[in-house]
């Protein structure tokens, strides 16, 4: 594997339209911590990737590749993330999706071992929230709807309103018909969707020249994440459970032999 190392505080989401590239990504800044830390991990997409970062100067250490991405954090912690340095973290952070339920099932079993030892703290953000903060930073909309696919012919959306790491719900995560989703795009809104492969042509077929439309995938960033932990962490606004979200009901089977009495 080839590691490739820049020093930056740009969220890593310019690396959208690099996903093509079947090396790491690394980011590092100066290594000092300061009183808040927060680790965050993101598996939901193809893209994985960890950060570290404090409330004045953030401390990234990020990683992304597109393919089995998620077999690899181990290796990135043991190789990037001394255990002097995450001794250190007050707070782990996992992204919640939606997306592969197996990549975030992996991540919170990751936050919890690693917050085990020291009793910290585990919490979740919507791994969509980050999405649509740099999609407000992106467009300047101030409306910001991020669409997926859902299966089963159906979409995922969520909305929001305001700007960066402030944005609000408008509208929580829910599934949608495609008839549906077109009652939901209003005048003015930016479009996102980390699935563009798979819908970006009903997006296309379905946006005006009223919306701003990303026409190319956007992954969540884990820079991204922790910043919006940190802005809720010093608003004392509390964060998620550390819990997946589950888009469709689950799937009940009927026991093929009766039970043993």
């Amino acid at each position: 594997r080839k590691w490739r190392g820049a020093h930056s505080r740009a969220s890593p989401n310019a690396y959208a339209n690099r996903y093509g590239n079947s090396n790491f990504l690394l980011q590092v800044s100066a290594l000092s911590l300061t009183d808040m830390n927060v680790f965050t991990i993101e598996l939901s997409s193809p893209t994985a990737g960890v950060a570290l970062l404090g409330e004045d100067e953030p401390l990234v250490q990020t990683w992304h590749q597109p393919d089995e991405a998620r077999q690899h954090l181990f290796t990135v912690l043991r190789e990037h993330f001394p255990g002097a340095l995450l001794s250190r973290v007050d707070r782990l952070v996992v992204g919640l999706g939606p997306g592969s339920f197996s990549g975030v099932r992996s991540a919170i079993a990751c936050a919890t071992g690693l917050a085990l030892p020291a009793g910290r703290p585990v919490e979740g953000i919507p791994s969509i929230e980050a999405i649509a903060s740099d999609a407000a930073r992106e467009t300047q909309a101030e409306r910001i709807v991020v669409v997926g696919d859902a299966r089963r012919n159906r979409y995922w959306l969520a909305s929001y309103i305001g700007e960066g790491e402030r944005l609000e719900t408008e509208l929580a995560c829910a599934l949608y018909t495609p008839e549906e989703i077109v009652q939901q795009l209003k005048p003015g809104s930016a479009i996102v969707s980390p699935d563009w492969a798979r819908v970006g042509d009903f997006l296309q077929q379905i946006a005006s020249d009223d919306h701003q439309l990303i026409r190319e995938p956007r992954m969540p960033d884990p820079f991204t994440l922790g910043r919006i932990a940190l802005d809720r962490i010093q608003r004392g606004e509390p964060l998620s459970a550390p819990e997946p979200m589950y888009l469709h009901p689950p799937v009940f089977v009927e026991p093929k032999f009766p039970p043993s009495t």
